[in-house]
């Protein structure tokens, strides 16, 4: 009995001595994401790519390894959009990984993996390839990008852990067209990995294709036949131009439909960027075919300024082919030119000839009506009516003014052989009167019909010259209307931000104080603030919001009306937890806050010569520079960790340091270290440890308009990226 409960307690020590090892190591490696059954439990998948992954830019085999230690790697996001760390450190290759594990809770097998990329890929399990997507190279000549790729199945298994390794490289980021080209077209550089149910997976992707491309063949199919149709009646009836400029704005319709299938169905992204300069090509030339048409239509004289936007046309299509992306806007209110023209002389057309106009305006108000609710959906103001949703909506919609046009067109012909018929019949009828007074008569109608033409012309031109007037009046007088709504709008989020600062800082013994922050738009992301216990104690918070405007503006009200409240707590670890659960109840996406948090309180005479003992932790905020003013050497406090409202329950590090006399701080948002010269390149963190230590030794105000200079003289007429902040403390 003694034995069996000796080796029971060996038993119960030997493990709570290997869950304490284990735990002690945890601090010493890298994030460990779990994967839950409710993080499946929405879409039946998680994207992976939300998190931040290890990343190492370079190529090493041995990077794929589960047990290699990836804990001194940088953390990035495999999204790789502009403004991050990747764009001023990716060559073309590099590894990311991550640490997952999949909880005993999840019961959606088989575990699939659904990877989106614009480069070439090896995906690695636990040092197991499990899929190579296009061919991996350090030398863009044997690189071979794939995309478009569908749901592959996973060999994970719930209740273990596993370590996902990506090898990526993707030389096309700096070497296809221009350095930011992937930017403007809104194609992400790096990848993007959801984990979840391969069935769930797989049969969301495969109804999805199937209702989008039975739609848009159909489309394409409805939109070819009518191209032949009117390109046929135009050989037979050349007089009839209308057919043929119809008919080959039909046919730049039918490219369009068929850009678009390709660029869903392509693996190969040269292939992809080529089908884009072809869309873009035939939307400008849409334009302009459809213009043309109004004219042979209304039976108007082609005007001068016609052929001035056919050049720009012709312009703009040539300077696709090497700039498709940076001339989008440019090609988009070219179009937009052309169809406010289309529409004007079509609404004057129809306005004088009102035979026929109902059957166009049935084909408008439906592509308005489908367009409109299209749109409605997108910004998320309706919601789909009887499931009704997706992007074929609004190409419908333009299919009912197709239909229309053509209904009307065939109306035309069938008028004007209606009407041929009958003059034939007053031709007979009259073949037995007088030729000559015939002639007479007809002279005189002649003269009669010239002269009310000419004059109803003069008539039709001043209206139509009044009428534009009128609408240039009112589309002034909207767009300055709008302009000062949104400027109004603006300031007042500028001030509510503003307002969000403390208004005087506090007066605390043997401490000195300075402040600045400069926002990189109306309304920033960055913030400070202090709560002052009594004359001998308070805590400092300064924060940085990701991104910019009124949702960052929005994250930082919330942590402002917070910290009153939990700012005496003396463990800022608590402190943060509290931020993250509120944050992530907010439900603002990817939106979170970096924030560092300071606790200053004076110490007794009994600790020699120390003044003040600091405590201080970060939640993904940039290192906090300490200058030792007996040493006169500046010293760098490094805090990893995830910002508020990424994980629940981080394990955050707090430490504590004591301050001596003419000891002095600086706190700061990342706006300065990422300032950049005309030559794209950062201050970093030891050129900015080198300019604190240079004038430390001054007042905090002295030092904020020393690091104010720099930064002006720094980035000379570059516009300013990201908000600035500094918060100085200096001890005695």
């Amino acid at each position: 009995m003694i034995k069996a409960f000796n080796a029971w307690l060996r038993k119960v020590g030997l493990t709570l001595f290997l869950l304490a090892v284990s735990c002690f190591s945890v601090f010493g490696q890298s994030q460990i994401i779990t994967i839950s059954q409710r993080d499946l439990a929405n879409q039946g998948s998680i994207n992976l790519s939300s998190y931040m992954w290890q990343y190492h830019i370079g190529d090493n085999p041995q990077w794929a390894d589960s047990n290699y230690d990836d804990a001194n790697w940088e953390p990035a996001y495999t999204i790789m959009k502009s403004g991050g760390m990747l764009d001023t450190h990716w060559s073309g290759i590099g590894w990311f990984r991550l640490h997952i594990h999949i909880d005993s809770t999840v019961t959606q097998l088989p575990i699939g993996l659904n990877f989106e990329d614009k480069g070439a890929s090896e995906i690695y399990i636990n040092g197991k390839l499990i899929k190579r997507i296009g061919i991996v190279s350090s030398d863009k000549k044997d690189e071979h990008p794939k995309i478009n790729i569908p749901p592959f199945i996973t060999s994970m298994q719930p209740g273990k852990d596993y370590v996902i390794a990506v090898r990526y490289s993707n030389h096309q980021y700096y070497n296809f067209l221009s350095s930011n080209y992937f930017d403007q077209a809104n194609i992400y550089k790096g990848f993007t990995l959801s984990l979840g149910s391969f069935d769930i997976m797989y049969s969301n992707i495969l109804e999805m294709q199937h209702h989008y491309f039975f739609y848009m063949l159909l489309l394409l199919g409805i939109a070819i036949g009518i191209f032949f149709i009117h390109l046929i009646m135009y050989i037979y009836y050349p007089d009839q131009k209308s057919n043929l400029f119809y008919g080959l704005t039909i046919g730049c319709f039918s490219i369009i439909i068929f850009s678009e299938l390709q660029l869903n169905l392509t693996h190969s992204l040269h292939y992809y960027i080529v089908v884009l300069i072809i869309d873009l090509i035939s939307f400008i030339w849409m334009g302009l075919l459809l213009l043309r048409f109004t004219y042979s239509l209304t039976k108007r004289t082609i005007p001068l300024h016609f052929y001035f936007l056919t050049a720009i046309g012709t312009i703009l299509s040539v300077l696709t082919v090497f700039f498709v992306i940076r001339i989008r806007v440019i090609a988009s209110i070219f179009l937009l030119i052309n169809l406010a023209e289309a529409a004007r002389i079509l609404i004057i057309y129809f306005y004088q000839n009102r035979k026929g106009s109902v059957i166009i305006a049935v084909g408008f108000f439906t592509t308005i009506v489908l367009a409109g609710y299209q749109m409605l959906l997108n910004i998320g103001i309706i919601n789909p009516i009887w499931e009704i949703n997706g992007p074929l909506i609004a190409y419908y919609g333009i299919l009912g003014t197709i239909i229309a046009m053509s209904i009307y067109l065939a109306r035309v012909i069938a008028n004007t052989n209606y009407n041929l018929k009958q003059k034939l019949s007053e031709v007979e009828r009259l073949s037995g009167i007088n030729r000559e007074n015939d002639k007479r008569q007809a002279e005189l109608l002649l003269s009669t019909e010239r002269e009310r033409a000419k004059s109803k012309e003069a008539t039709l031109r001043a209206e139509a010259a009044e009428l534009n007037l009128k609408v240039q009046e009112a589309e002034s007088k909207a767009l300055e209307a709008e302009h000062r709504r949104k400027t109004e709008e603006l300031e007042e989020a500028r001030k509510l931000q503003l307002s969000m600062l403390p208004e005087e800082l506090p007066d605390i013994n043997r401490i000195q104080l300075a402040v600045h922050m400069e926002t990189a738009t109306e309304v920033g992301g960055d913030y400070y603030d202090f709560y002052q216990v009594d004359d001998n104690e308070f805590t400092l918070a300064v924060g940085d919001a990701t991104g910019h405007g009124l949702k960052a503006g929005t994250l930082v009200t919330a942590v402002k009306s917070l910290f009153p409240n939990i700012a005496e707590k003396e463990d800022i670890i608590s402190v943060f937890h509290t931020y993250t659960k509120t944050i992530r109840r907010m439900n603002l996406g990817i939106l979170y806050m970096a924030l560092v948090m300071a606790k200053f309180k004076s110490l007794s005479d009994d600790k020699g010569k120390a003044l003040f003992q600091l405590t201080i932790s970060s939640a993904g905020m940039p290192p906090v520079l300490l200058y030792r003013a007996a040493e006169k050497t500046t010293h760098t406090i490094l805090l990893k960790g995830m910002p508020l409202g990424t994980v629940p329950d981080f394990p955050y590090v707090q430490n504590k340091y004591e301050l001596h006399e003419n000891d002095v701080l600086l706190f700061m948002s990342d706006g300065f270290m990422e300032l950049l010269n005309p030559q794209k390149e950062m201050i970093g963190m030891e050129r900015t440890k080198d300019i604190f230590t240079e004038v430390a030794g001054q007042t905090p105000a002295k030092i904020i308009e020393h690091l104010n200079s720099t930064a002006s003289d720094w980035k000379k007429d570059m516009l300013t990226r990201d908000d600035i902040t500094f918060v100085v403390v200096k001890v005695g």
